[in-house]
């Protein structure tokens, strides 16, 4: 049987739309204009409303969902052991590690050139940077262009016990995402450094939802377990005082995501009894394919492109100043930012393909690179990507992350499944 025919469409439609909704989520972020010519940015502030829809377009979950769904299914053909489970995660794991290899790189580049420049920066506008030197102005912008890595952080943990947590439902069933769910309870309650286990907790109880989803949990009951689910999270917002906010309850995440993956894991499964999607064309397949092979390069990429996007419509912003309004307009920057990750996240793929010939290294080798690869990353997550004597951690943390490349990105690859995630 043909791959493309074996796949759900329905299960990678919604991958790719909850990648599209991160996307149109950090063209919000900043609110953008020109004020004399200069530009101006500002954080975006959404009212209570606004607040409230964010949980129903807030669908990231359904990312984690869809691993989870996807590992279920590559594990149906294989007997249940756990033999083999390391040469699969090694596998999914460097088809990561490309794509984080070139921008950890990137962003390094960047960060380390600025924090070594000589003088005093020129008054940039961004929010938080006022006053600061070179090094701490490298510091800071490139921690919070690196907070991208945190999805990929939790992908990699993810990935690293896939195998693990199939075989834990096939054997405990629901008990497994009930231990994970009460554990991200009682983190949230103990809050502090204790929370840090929901980056952990949380994503595997979605991935578990996706696993699940493949079992069939939510055959016959699906609108009973999305409202319970949807109820759920009303219940915490408004009497338990978690964040009316669903990026507050994102980052780091708390119970009310495993309740929202819940809700979304049901209508999921309600939406797949309706056969949406279950036959398309031959075209829609080729999309939806090339789509989910460049996902996480357009999540890595998604901030250079809308930076590219509002620093061209600024341009031409100046040079007719009663446009600036339209132009600087998020639909607009919306739209160019879509045409510009269009023409760049292909390319950039080229590359992180081409990152990937070689020869293969010895088995031993490739798992420390896995383990290399996630320390390596979280750092940077946490502390940015400077080089530099006195940022120690995000130093080590590039250093890692170029040493997981040499024990992992020599092996060879099939370009299509460089980036792919549901395997």
């Amino acid at each position: 049987m043909d791959r493309m025919a074996r796949r759900d469409h329905l299960i990678d439609a919604a991958r790719v739309l909850a990648v599209a909704t991160v996307v149109v989520y950090h063209v919000l972020f900043f609110e953008v204009g020109l004020d004399g010519g200069r530009l101006t940015v500002n954080r975006w502030e959404p009212g209570r409303p606004l607040l409230v829809l964010g949980w129903f377009v807030m669908i990231l979950p359904v990312f984690f969902i869809a691993a989870g769904f996807g590992h279920a299914a590559s594990a149906d053909g294989r007997a249940a052991t756990l033999d083999g489970a390391v040469p699969r995660l090694v596998r999914r794991v460097e088809r990561l590690a490309g794509p984080i290899g070139l921008f950890v790189t990137a962003l390094a580049a960047l960060a380390t050139a600025a924090a070594w420049w000589p003088g005093a920066p020129p008054s940039l506008p961004y929010p938080g940077v006022e006053g600061l030197g070179w090094l701490g102005l490298a510091a800071a912008v490139s921690r919070d262009y690196a907070d991208f890595l945190w999805f990929l952080v939790a992908y990699l943990a993810v990935v690293a016990l896939a195998d693990v947590m199939v075989r834990l439902q096939e054997r405990w069933g629901v008990a497994v995402v009930l231990g994970l769910g009460a554990g991200a309870a009682l983190a949230d309650q103990l809050g502090g450094v204790a929370r840090d286990a929901n980056w952990a907790l949380v994503w595997l109880a979605c991935h578990q939802f996706g696993v699940g989803l493949r079992r069939g949990w939510f055959t016959r009951w699906p609108w009973v377990t999305a409202t319970t689910a949807a109820a759920g999270v009303v219940v915490l917002v408004t009497v338990a005082g978690y964040p009316l906010s669903p990026i507050a309850n994102y980052y780091p995440p708390s119970v009310a995501i495993v309740l929202l993956g819940l809700a979304q894991a049901s209508v999921l499964a309600l939406l797949r009894r309706a056969g949406v999607l279950r036959a398309v064309g031959a075209a829609w397949e080729r999309r939806l394919a090339v789509a989910g092979a460049h996902l996480v390069t357009v999540y890595l990429w998604q901030a250079a492109c809308i930076i590219v996007a509002v620093l061209a419509l600024a341009a031409a912003g100046r040079a007719v100043s009663g446009l600036a309004a339209v132009l600087l307009h998020p639909v607009a920057v919306l739209a160019v930012t879509v045409a510009v990750i269009v023409a760049v996240v292909p390319w950039i793929a080229r590359v992180e393909r081409w990152l990937g010939r070689g020869t293969a290294p010895s088995g031993r080798w490739r798992v420390a690179g896995v383990v290399v690869l996630l320390t390596g990353t979280a750092l940077v997550w946490r502390n940015g990507a400077v080089l530099h004597p006195e940022s120690i951690w995000s130093s080590a943390g590039v250093l890692l992350v170029w040493g997981s490349a040499l024990l992992l990105l020599r092996t060879r690859h099939r370009p299509a499944e460089q980036t792919s995630m549901d395997r």
